[in-house]
């Protein structure tokens, strides 16, 4: 039919006899064979009405394609036909297939060259494409088939090797006893389907997948513990950081409102003396002088002035 995709070991549109004439010769042909028909509706048994002798081709069934096979490249004259063949139709819809692609077949005939052209140029295109792409598949194609090939032939010489031998001894192959067969190895996957060797080698994969299985949920049971206990740290670690950003604030004002403390009770200590050392109050020994002063219990006059002093400083300017 044409509008399939075309072999390129067929005639192309510069053979003697173009596609465009084949296709109206073949139809050609389905016209005298419908007119061959019996009035009952059946056909001539198999012959031409032209030509007795002629036996009319009957159709053959197609060969399924690989679909991991590269697709065929279309011919100028199909890829007209696939172009035209829609508004064809549209404009006449009474007219039968046949009579359509005889059509197709006439205008392509008739068509200039330079039009041609322009679907040749498209069908060599894609031919190079059919070909480069054909190049691939043959190098894994051809080496299955081979493979194939190969493992078909070694069955074939087994099972005449095994004919031979029941052949050779018919009276030993009855008589004999079953062997037992070959016990499971592990890893061993050459088993028959539904045999006790199979069914036993199902239970032992099932258990041990139940095993697994069982792991697996524990270990994600514990990650997803140890998800939950990682946030729940992140938590206490950012709460902690918190807490020492504020102790760190806190500390830094009152070290600023110590250093003012000292600065100020240095400045108005500074004119009392302790009576036995003779020390005088500074920025680096302001702690050592409260420490004697407190303790001062001999000098009665310089504790009143110590006390009268700081009791006319003003600790509300003190910055806190």
């Amino acid at each position: 039919m044409v509008g399939e995709t075309e072999s390129p070991s067929k005639p192309s549109e510069e053979k003697k006899m173009s596609e465009a004439q084949i296709i109206l010769t073949k139809c050609d042909e389905k016209v005298d064979a419908k007119a061959t028909k019996t009035p009952n509706g059946d056909e001539t048994a198999g012959v031409s009405e032209e030509n007795p002798s002629k036996k009319v081709r009957k159709r053959t069934k197609r060969r399924k394609l690989n679909p991991d096979a590269p697709r065929y490249p279309l011919t100028g004259y199909v890829r007209y036909t696939n172009e035209r063949r829609a508004s064809i139709k549209e404009e006449n819809p009474s007219k039968s297939h046949i009579e359509i692609t005889k059509q197709l077949a006439t205008e392509w005939l008739e068509l200039p060259e330079e039009k041609k052209q322009a679907y040749m140029n498209e069908a060599e295109k894609d031919k190079m494409r059919y070909l480069e792409e054909m190049k691939e598949y043959s190098k894994t194609h051809n080496v299955e088939l081979r493979r194939k090939k190969k493992k078909k032939k070694g069955n074939k010489d087994t099972a005449a090797e095994n004919d031979g031998e029941t052949k050779e001894k018919p009276a030993e192959s009855t008589s004999v006893p079953q062997t037992a067969e070959k016990p499971l190895k592990e890893g061993d996957r050459d088993i028959q389907i539904f045999t006790e060797e199979f069914l036993e080698h199902n239970k032992e994969v099932e258990s041990e997948l139940k095993i697994v299985r069982k792991k697996l949920t524990d270990l994600q049971q514990q990650n997803s513990n140890l998800e939950r206990y990682v946030e729940s740290m992140k938590g206490g670690v950012e709460k902690l950081q918190i807490e020492q950003n504020a102790l760190n604030t806190k500390n830094s004002a009152l070290e600023k409102y110590l250093k003012e403390l000292r600065t100020l009770l240095s400045t108005a200590l500074q004119g009392i003396p302790l009576p036995d050392k003779k020390l005088l109050p500074t920025m680096e020994n302001i702690d050592a002088y409260m420490h004697e002063l407190s303790n001062l219990n001999g000098s009665p006059a310089t504790l009143t002035k110590a006390k009268e002093a700081i009791r006319k400083l003003d600790f509300q300017s003190i910055n806190t």
